[in-house]
């Protein structure tokens, strides 16, 4: 699925499309119809094929949000390594969050049930969580001293509160906590030797 930042779509819902097929009787009335057409007209019609359920996926705002940041957390060193040449450092720019997504969306799975993640992903979809993201991405780039081209202004104090009561809800340090786990099976542990992967498709090894 392509990465497309922070409007990953949540529950993708296939359109699916049905073609009703109708039976129209174009025959005459009161016609006399001979045995091989009357044994076509008596033989059980084939039953219409079933469609299948749509597979509903959960989880891809919470994947890539996740997958981003510690993308960048990543990212934003090397893109300030002297050594590093501009096309090696262009070739970075071009990882997104498809790289491991499946992963870390199985990952999440195992640690939070439908009903957390459901919640998770109407957070991570809300303006306020968005806003807040992009906001605090570009701070870190500028704080690193790499340029932005354009500064998303500081999220609403509206929003911020909501983003505060998120993080201080039991669902909110919980995922913390796992996020910010670094032990083995962790989701750091899942990430960085896919990523690493990525990284040498860029000519850099670390």
């Amino acid at each position: 699925m392509k990465n497309k930042i922070l409007r990953s779509i949540l529950f993708s819902t296939l359109a699916l499309g049905s073609v009703l097929l109708s039976a129209c009787d174009d025959s005459p009335q009161e016609q006399p119809i001979d045995e091989a057409t009357n044994e076509q007209n008596l033989a059980p019609a084939t039953p219409p094929a079933q469609p299948i359920a749509p597979k509903i996926e959960i989880g891809y705002t919470l994947t890539d949000v996740t997958l981003a940041n510690l993308l960048q957390s990543v990212i934003i060193p090397l893109q300030k390594d002297n050594v590093l040449t501009k096309i090696e450092k262009t070739c970075l720019k071009t990882i997104n969050s498809s790289f491991a997504q499946q992963q870390v969306q199985s990952f999440f799975l195992t640690k939070f049930t439908p009903e957390e993640m459901e919640a998770l992903n109407a957070f991570y979809e809300s303006k306020s969580a968005i806003a807040y993201t992009k906001y605090g991405r570009e701070q870190l780039l500028i704080s690193a001293g790499l340029k932005v081209n354009r500064v998303t202004q500081r999220p609403k104090r509206s929003q911020m509160k909501k983003v505060k009561e998120f993080t201080q809800s039991p669902l909110g340090q919980k995922y913390m906590q796992v996020v910010q786990d670094t032990g083995e099976g962790s989701l750091v542990a899942i990430v960085m030797p896919l990523l690493k992967q990525e990284i040498k498709k860029c000519g850099i090894t670390l």
